[in-house]
């Protein structure tokens, strides 16, 4: 049970960087293109 809900936790914060992360390349590759 409690490595069940660990692992949980774990896909959470994973889901939550993943999409961070998506949102920061995004602005990069925005910023990028408008020096272009």
């Amino acid at each position: 049970m409690y490595t069940n809900n660990f692992s949980v936790e774990i896909m959470k914060i994973e889901k939550h960087s993943f999409q961070y992360n998506s949102c920061f390349y995004y602005t990069i590759l925005n910023t990028w293109l408008n020096f272009m």
